[in-house]
């Protein structure tokens, strides 16, 4: 029963035993083997003896429902083409990018990824770069397309907010 109950002792027992069998003769490695039980048993007491508590799990994310009809709205905002609608131009009719402008499905994600899925700041932060991008740039490398993204400050609020959605919608998730 006793041998029993020696093979199912503590790990730091072991290191113990180390401890105190290990001489200090000089030029031996057993100087180093105390070290290293000792720091073991350090590293065992704290991990065995720690009142934190478990990290809490990350808050879930805002979920991006879109309405339906405001997106649809911007779709077709997008795809007029005006000189003060002339999205689809650059960027092409179904927002895959051409020559002109990146492609805006590959940019809605990289969107929700910088701000952490919050639709408010995700719809703040396009407008605000469709109104003026020379103050608020595009996320992404956009060096490579012949066209600059030209201010769509002249646009009420409603058609801004109805593009951003739109432009939103690629990014959106279930999750």
């Amino acid at each position: 029963m006793r041998a029993a109950s020696r093979s199912r002792s503590p790990c730091w027992r072991s290191e113990l035993a180390v401890w105190k069998r290990a001489p200090l003769a000089p030029g031996s490695h057993a100087g180093h083997r105390r070290i290293a039980a000792l720091l073991t048993l350090v590293v065992l007491a704290l991990v065995a003896c720690s009142d934190e508590p478990p990290a809490d799990p990350p808050a879930p994310r805002p979920a991006f429902k879109p309405d339906p009809e405001i997106v649809e709205f911007g779709r077709r905002l997008f795809r007029k083409s005006s000189p003060t609608h002339g999205c689809a131009t650059c960027h092409g009719l179904d927002a895959r990018g051409s020559r002109m402008g990146p492609s805006l499905r590959k940019a809605a994600p990289i969107y929700f990824e910088k701000y952490d899925h919050d639709p408010k700041q995700i719809l703040k932060r396009l407008i605000e770069h469709m109104r003026d991008p020379d103050i608020f740039p595009a996320i992404g490398n956009v060096d490579d397309f012949i066209a600059p993204m030209p201010p769509y400050d002249r646009l009420p609020p409603a058609e801004l907010e109805a593009l951003a959605t739109f432009v939103m919608s690629f990014g959106a998730t279930d999750s």
